[in-house]
């Protein structure tokens, strides 16, 4: 009986060395600055777009053979149905998904200054700390999204009309 509570007495004293180490850690971190904690000022983030918008959405881009061709396309009725449905949506311009898709959107009509105009507008809203949803069928991440616009036909055609060093 003495051998079991000095072997309980052993694992309470074990327990409360690990728990006052850890106290001991984590205000370390705090008092030396490598662990901090910020918070944040209550944010409202903008949900124009909602799940059913960015079903819609994919269900439009993606290709499928439509209208019986046999050539893959995209719904580009249902693109300008959903552009329009988004741009009557209240708050777009500050809703990561709406300004997501408007791009994407943008790179489907080959809309130049409408794809620079959306990819920094997703850039503003990332600073912020807004995100598109993440089911979104062309969620590539905001560092390809240069790439996308420099292989747009008007952007070939942009650069071929500047004037050269020559």
């Amino acid at each position: 009986m003495a051998k079991n509570n000095r072997v309980q007495m052993s694992i309470i004293a074990g327990a409360l060395v690990v728990i006052v180490a850890l106290i001991t850690t984590f205000w370390w971190l705090f008092a030396s600055g490598r662990l901090t904690y910020q918070s944040r000022p209550n944010q409202q983030l903008s949900v124009a777009c909602d799940q059913s918008m960015s079903r819609r959405y994919n269900e439009v881009m993606r290709y499928e053979y439509r209208e019986s061709t046999t050539n893959l396309s995209r719904d580009q009725q249902g693109i300008k149905d959903v552009r329009t449905q988004i741009t009557n949506q209240p708050h777009y311009e500050d809703d990561a998904t709406c300004q997501t898709m408007l791009f994407w959107i943008a790179v489907n009509d080959d809309n130049l200054i409408e794809a620079r105009t959306r990819k920094s507008e997703v850039e503003r809203l990332h600073e912020k700390g807004s995100y598109a949803d993440s089911d979104l069928i062309t969620s590539d991440s905001l560092s390809t999204w240069s790439t996308a616009i420099t292989e747009m036909p008007s952007a070939a055609a942009e650069e071929a009309s500047l004037p050269t060093d020559e």
